[in-house]
């Protein structure tokens, strides 16, 4: 008995209360830690910048080869030949219509990522 009473009067002066201030304490130290994790994107900047690269060199050649089909005289290979339709306008409008569809989709993906709901 006084054995529980000893351990009673121990436990009561080892207690102490939280502070008033104490959830406003953690929820900074939390908030400090969830900021130090920033976000980072799956494709880095200079990956991003070799895809642009990469797909303006393939339309530049796409262009190119269309031009070299539309003036046999300029090209080097006889490509009179070939029954193969070549429309600029057509070419144009899918680049433009993909750059478009891009552009869109890109702002889209940036405004859910700024304010998720």
């Amino acid at each position: 008995m006084k054995r529980d009473t000893d351990l009673t009067r121990i436990m009561q002066a080892a207690k102490q209360s939280a502070p008033d201030d104490f959830t406003l304490r953690v929820m900074k130290q939390v908030q400090l830690e969830a900021a130090k994790q920033a976000y980072q994107p799956l494709v880095t900047k200079t990956l991003k910048k070799i895809f642009i690269l990469s797909f303006l060199t393939i339309t530049i050649a796409i262009f190119f080869i269309c031009w070299l089909m539309q003036n046999p005289g300029v090209s080097f290979i006889n490509m009179k030949a070939s029954n193969m339709p070549v429309d600029f306008l057509k070419v144009l409008f899918l680049i433009a219509a993909f750059w478009l569809l891009f552009t869109v989709n890109a702002f889209l993906t940036r405004q859910s990522v700024k304010s998720p709901e």
